[in-house]
């Protein structure tokens, strides 16, 4: 992660750990089909935490 002006990268970080063990838990209790749903979901929203400055 690019560390911006004001960002916080052990924040995201914390936040995208904590969004990805979630998700992956959720998973593996989900049929097959929405478990990739979830896992991509999770994925896509890490992506964009991962590129928004802090605090957005």
């Amino acid at each position: 992660m690019d560390v911006t002006e004001g960002s916080e990268p052990r924040g995201k970080a914390m936040t995208i750990l904590s969004l990805m063990v979630g998700a992956v838990t959720l998973s593996r209790i989900l049929d097959e089909g929405l478990s990739q749903d979830v896992l991509n979901a999770a994925a896509d929203e890490v992506r964009r935490i991962a590129a928004s400055p802090a605090g957005k």
